[in-house]
């Protein structure tokens, strides 16, 4: 819900609340399915706003409870275990960074930092190793071919 929740985050102590932003949530974007438009976006910071002017935590709860019924406000809190939810597994393995190239690196190219990065993508790209292991691959020398903006993975080294 693009207004219980940072609602209830501000409820619970939020200083700051991350929103996306569209015009239109059919655009191509990875994100615009559930990105906010202008109108959802000022209704979010309205009830924000309205939320943070209470004068306590309970208070807030409170409200928001009576708005949007105790078992939503309840479940929506948790237990303070993140799981993956299922709407989430789908871009999960493909939106956390992982090691990317940033240009074409033919067979033999020394991995160095100026030639790949740490990045997310939002394109269906091939996802790469995982930022820990970083450091490990600097330096080696792939032996296939990376296309731009591709993950570098284990297979494409020796």
């Amino acid at each position: 819900d693009p207004v219980m929740v940072p609602a209830a985050a501000a409820a619970v102590g939020a200083r700051y609340i991350e929103k996306h932003l569209t015009l239109k949530n059919s655009d191509g974007g990875l994100d615009d399915p559930i990105a906010l438009t202008p109108e959802l976006f000022s209704s979010m910071t309205r009830s924000v706003r309205e939320i943070e002017s209470l004068s306590s935590r309970e208070d807030a709860l409170d409200s928001l409870k009576k708005q949007f019924g105790a078992e939503r406000i309840n479940r929506l809190l948790g237990n303070g275990v993140k799981t993956l939810a299922p709407s989430e597994a789908a871009n999960y393995g493909r939106t956390n960074r992982s090691v990317h190239a940033l240009h074409e690196l033919p067979p033999g190219t020394l991995v160095t930092t100026e030639n790949t990065a740490l990045l997310r993508s939002e394109k269906k790209l091939r996802p790469g190793i995982r930022p820990e292991f970083y450091e490990e691959i600097l330096g080696k020398t792939l032996s296939r071919p990376v296309a731009s903006g591709e993950g570098v993975t284990l297979e494409d080294f020796k």
